[in-house]
């Protein structure tokens, strides 16, 4: 049991890396698409950011302080998550990350 504990605790500590990896790709491709250089590990450390994430509901959006009131939207991710149950009753879910 603690074998099958930790394997899934791995697999799920994987996704979430992988998930956290392919989010910030796109994030460093948009800002470069609007000639933006942001260092992510200065970033990381400052007190006052200048990209922020604002979470609605199933939505995480990224904006850049530009200067202005509202900012720079850069990227929405949009997240959909699917809670399946097989003739065993076994739990599955399915999370689609689509952006814009």
């Amino acid at each position: 049991m603690d074998d099958s504990f930790n394997l899934h605790k791995s697999l799920m500590e994987d996704l979430i890396r992988d998930i956290s990896e392919k989010k910030q790709a796109v994030i460093n491709a948009k800002l470069k698409k609007l000639n933006i250089a942001v260092n992510i590990d200065t970033e990381n450390r400052r007190l006052f950011k200048s990209l922020v994430c604002v979470t609605q509901g199933n939505q995480d959006t990224y904006y850049y302080n530009d200067g202005s009131i509202n900012g720079l939207r850069i990227v929405t991710f949009v997240k959909k998550e699917t809670q399946l149950f097989d003739s065993n009753s076994k739990f599955t879910m399915k999370m689609e990350l689509d952006y814009y």
